[in-house]
Order: structure tokens, then C-alpha cells, then sequence
């Protein structure tokens, strides 16, 4: 199974029958309305299907993280930094 890990250290692999999605869930779930969070994703909301393991918990998981939340969509090149040596 190949899998691919974020900045955050988030391992999701492809292929695993939802359960990384799972445990997104869980930690989103635990922090709403107790605790801040910051999510990064390339990915539009409407991509995260592919993340969760049903449609109602990508739905869940999207209504816990904007209700409180401040948006920033950017636009354009990557914007991570890098150092030249």
C-alpha cells in the first residue's frame, strides 16, 4: 500500500478502507467547540469524500470544522518556503 504524509505528520494511505479517515474524524470531533485547530489541504472541500469512509462523515467532519472557522483560500503557486544554500 503506498501512502502519502503530510507536513502535519498525517499518514494517509491509500486504500485503507477509510480508517485514517476515521481517526481525522475522531480528532476533529474531540476538539470541536473545547479546542482550536489548524487544517492545510490542497484539496477542496468537495474532494474530501476520498478522505472519510462515508459521505456522512465527510459531511460531519466538514460541518465541525467551518462553523467557528476563519477561511484563508489561496490561489496560485505553492507557498511553502524554501532555503537555498
Amino acid at each position: 500500500m503506498a501512502g502519502e504524509r503530510d507536513r502535519g505528520g498525517f499518514d494517509q494511505q491509500v486504500g485503507d478502507g477509510g480508517m485514517c479517515g476515521s481517526v481525522l474524524f475522531e480528532l476533529i470531533a474531540e476538539r470541536y467547540e473545547r479546542r482550536s485547530i489548524a487544517i492545510t489541504s490542497n484539496a477542496p472541500f468537495s474532494a474530501w469524500d476520498d478522505i472519510f469512509p462515508d459521505k456522512a462523515m465527510t459531511i460531519a467532519a466538514v460541518d465541525r470544522l467551518v462553523h467557528h472557522a476563519t477561511i484563508l483560500a489561496t490561489v496560485g503557486t505553492q507557498s511553502s518556503c524554501s532555503m537555498s544554500s
